[in-house]
């Protein structure tokens, strides 16, 4: 399977961000590898509390 290695790295981020002790917006996106900018483009975080983060 040619997305494989990418399915393992995605799985490994999923149960890094679910082990951690924080609750840290800018944190959990760290861990997870995400880009703030890039990956939350066009996303609707009205409804979540990021203050703090």
């Amino acid at each position: 399977m040619a997305n494989e290695g990418s399915l393992d790295e995605l799985l490994h981020s999923i149960q890094q961000v679910v082990e951690t002790e924080t609750d840290d917006f800018m944190e959990l996106v760290r861990i997870a590898c995400l880009n703030i900018a890039r990956d939350f483009a066009g996303a609707d975080l009205s409804g979540a509390d990021l203050r703090g983060a």
